[in-house]
């Protein structure tokens, strides 16, 4: 079927166009599609604006119906007009990045709120093409910020046009630590607020940085005067601030506040291979430093391991345990054989709860045990 006469656009009538729009004949389609493309672009000033939602309607109906280049050429004629369908215009940026780019781009019916749900819904081929819009809000610049794609951030950054709320620049200044392309279009923004171009200082290069002296009128020595008090304080807060605690920190210091904290978990953590949970169980049930029982644990001579598991009350079965488990190389269903856990039974039972109280005050009471600074690499020998 050849293309419809639009020669008098004004006596088409559209319950004819529709009705041909629901035939079944592929080539009809695509002739209702050409003709009534044609009418919506270049006749559109001699028709209502019912006529034209109605045109919108049935191009709407037919682009999952019709060649690519059909949609492709609308799209292009449509990208910049306003007298159109809006949904029509919807469609169009949903569509593959061949039809959708040029709406994308420059359609001025496409809302803040429908560009984030196209962000939301396709990919980054659609997100680039948002980003190089004449003009972008902040909510917009914060969706494609979150994409997290680096191509798609550098683009948003580099474009005049787009907004950005000042927690989105503090994002992508913080990103532009591991993002270097980032770097040289945040300070060249005419809207960057100065104190995060002054945080930006702290890692950019030094032609980057003398950048930011000039644009922003800041003496470079005053600047590096700020950067060295920052640091200073930042690491003297690491070095009071207390870390938030662990999953298996949480686990025991529940476990202690309930009173049912006691060797015989610490085994069973051991034995399900959760050598955090026994080594912070150790540390809360003994109240030694931590360097203390890490390098117990790590110990191979099980004498320094014994003193430890007598200060919780273990017997020699549960130390035996303990010591099998707890190897580096240990595997808890490859157990020693029957005289190495004899002799490890024997050796505990001499050591008594005077002897690890007295080995264990030694250790507290020792700095070279708490940092190393002796250099040794073993606990003291425990001869008792």
């Amino acid at each position: 079927m050849e293309q419809l006469d639009i020669a008098n656009p004004g006596e088409l009538d559209f319950q004819d166009l529709i009705k041909l729009a629901a035939t079944r004949s592929h080539e009809s389609r695509e002739a209702v599609f050409r003709t009534v493309s044609e009418l919506l672009i270049d006749h559109s000033d001699i028709r209502s604006k019912q006529e034209r939602n109605l045109a919108g309607d049935i191009l709407r109906h037919l682009l999952s119906e019709v060649a690519t280049d059909l949609k492709r050429n609308l799209a292009r004629r449509l990208a910049d007009r306003d007298d159109v369908s809006a949904g029509l215009i919807h469609d169009l940026a949903m569509d593959h990045i061949d039809v959708a780019e040029p709406v994308l781009r420059h359609s001025p019916l496409l809302s803040d709120m429908v560009l984030i749900e196209i962000i939301h819904n396709k990919a980054a081929q659609h997100h680039l093409a948002i980003a190089r819009r004449d003009a972008l809000a902040s909510e917009v610049s914060r969706a494609l910020v979150e994409t997290e794609n680096a191509s798609v951030v550098q683009t948003l950054i580099e474009n005049p046009g787009a907004q950005f709320a000042n927690d989105t620049y503090a994002l992508l200044v913080e990103e532009s630590r591991n993002h270097g392309a980032y770097q040289e279009p945040l300070i060249r923004r005419s809207d960057l607020p100065q104190a995060l171009a002054k945080r930006l200082y702290v890692w950019v290069s030094e032609p980057i940085r003398e950048h930011i002296c000039a644009r922003y009128q800041i003496d470079p020595a005053v600047l590096e005067k700020e950067l060295a008090d920052a640091i200073e304080e930042n690491v003297e807060k690491a070095r009071t601030a207390r870390p938030a605690p662990t999953r298996a920190q949480m686990i025991v210091h529940k476990l202690s506040e309930k009173g049912v904290l006691d060797h015989r978990f610490l085994v069973g953590a051991l034995f399900r291979g959760n050598i955090e949970v026994f080594r912070e169980g150790l540390i809360e049930l003994t109240n030694l430093p931590r360097l203390i029982v890490e390098r117990v644990i790590l110990d191979r001579d099980p004498r320094a391991l014994a003193i430890v598991c007598r200060l919780i009350g273990c017997d020699s079965t549960s130390f035996e345990k303990i010591f099998s488990f707890s190897r580096p190389d240990g595997d808890a269903l490859a157990r020693p054989s029957l005289a190495e856990r004899n002799r490890l039974r024997a050796m505990y039972d001499r050591v008594t709860m005077d002897v690890a109280t007295q080995v264990s005050e030694e250790w507290r009471n020792n700095p070279a045990y708490h940092t190393g600074a002796d250099g040794a690499s073993h606990l003291p020998r425990t001869t008792h």
